[in-house]
């Protein structure tokens, strides 16, 4: 079970409805300016190696616009892994350029 997912579970159990929005499974602002940035992380360090976003969404089998969906929400754990890969870097790096950009 991914972050969000869990977040989404604890959610339940507390108040009984569900959040309509990707931003409702965040616990507070600071997530929510992490996760909003992921996809200008992935765009920083994709154009340091020559590859667009197309090119890494064609290559991973990625919907076309998938990644860019990131601006607003979170990614999976295992779609966050292969683009880290694909980059050669970590879904940490990621995470952490994102947070700093912020």
């Amino acid at each position: 079970m991914d972050f969000a997912q869990q977040l989404h579970v604890t959610d339940m159990q507390s108040n009984g409805r569900r959040k309509s929005s990707p931003e409702g499974l965040l616990r507070n602002d600071s997530e929510r300016r992490t996760n909003m940035s992921v996809y200008t992380a992935i765009k920083k360090v994709a154009k340091t190696n020559g590859k667009s976003i197309y090119r890494i969404e064609k290559d991973l089998g990625f919907s076309n616009g998938s990644i860019s969906k990131w601006n607003n929400s979170m990614p999976g754990a295992a779609s966050l892994q292969a683009v880290a890969d694909y980059l050669g870097t970590t879904p940490q790096y990621l995470l952490r350029l994102a947070k700093e950009e912020n």
